[in-house]
């Protein structure tokens, strides 16, 4: 993590584990100590344009995005179920852009469970 924070063309980092390991712990912890003068946002289902700080307070902000066990929202997305989104839900890639547009560094952090060994994931 210290090396996302560091690298401004670092976007995103992964903490990956079993179940009830201690990935989102850890993932709050090493935010709060590596990088305590950043903005921590914290993206959950049903979140609003309303909801996010003005963009006045976005610009010049390095911020985290903090999403934790990003399996729930993938395995949503995939069953077609799209979160039980409302009309009203800022999805996260507008919610990323949103702040991409404003702050000086953005980092995406997720938390997500290992998937079952014998299930292949290509990512591209």
């Amino acid at each position: 993590m210290r090396a996302a924070l560091a690298d401004s063309q670092q976007r995103g980092l992964l903490v990956m584990g079993a179940p009830m390991a201690g990935k989102t712990r850890l993932a709050y912890q090493t935010m709060r100590e590596l990088a305590p003068d950043w903005l921590t946002l914290i993206w959950t289902r049903g979140l609003t344009a309303a909801d996010l700080p003005t963009p006045d307070t976005l610009t010049g902000q390095r911020i985290i995005l903090f999403l934790d066990d990003l399996q729930q929202y993938a395995e949503s997305e995939s069953s077609g179920d799209e979160w039980t989104s409302t009309s009203n839900d800022l999805p996260l890639s507008r919610l990323y852009v949103t702040l991409m547009q404003s702050a000086i560094q953005v980092v995406l952090v997720a938390t997500c469970r290992r998937p079952p060994h014998n299930i292949l994931h290509v990512v591209g």
